[in-house]
């Protein structure tokens, strides 16, 4: 079967393969997802059901144990910061797609090392041309520095004898 013009025996990375096809890892697009939601539901009203929800502590003792992981705990970690400033950041957009913008660069770090590669590589090209321009003027000074002192004259020494006598 051919999909992609893919044959069965060869191998193809998931990399290549969201390269081929234009996707994202599914990974950065459920995080993606799940931060646009936050930051829509902590904008909402406060008396409406979906934010309470969200900001819901429930009271009394826990089990035993290590506490479960929760959705909000996921947030937290992956924002690295308190629910708090994430409230304080949801509710200015631009101050929340700030936050957002670092966490999302993962799927892209290979791009951006291959630009920051690709930038070093023509700087030091830049610099090997600006060295053998310099070697250049200089050979060029120090020849002409030597063709000026060899000066031409038209009567040698024994001419001007002859010629004076």
């Amino acid at each position: 079967m051919l999909i992609l013009r893919i044959w069965w025996p060869n191998i193809i990375s998931n990399k290549d393969l969201w390269k081929v096809t234009g996707q994202e890892d599914i990974n950065l697009e459920i995080r993606k997802r799940k931060f646009r939601s936050i930051s829509h539901t902590l904008r909402k009203e406060d008396g409406e059901i979906p934010k309470a929800a969200l900001l819901w502590n429930p009271q009394g003792n826990r089990k035993r144990g290590r506490p479960r992981n929760s959705w909000r705990r996921s947030v937290i970690k992956e924002a690295d910061r308190s629910w708090n400033e994430l409230r304080f950041l949801a509710a200015d957009r631009q101050k929340w797609k700030g936050l957002r913008q670092p966490m999302f660069l993962e799927g892209t770090m290979d791009c951006i090392i291959i630009v920051v590669v690709v930038v070093v590589v023509v700087i030091i090209i830049i610099i090997i041309i600006i060295i053998i321009i310099i070697i250049i003027i200089i050979i060029i000074i120090i020849i002409d520095s030597a063709c000026t002192n060899l000066t031409f004259n038209p009567y040698p020494a024994n001419v001007e004898n002859m010629v004076s006598s």
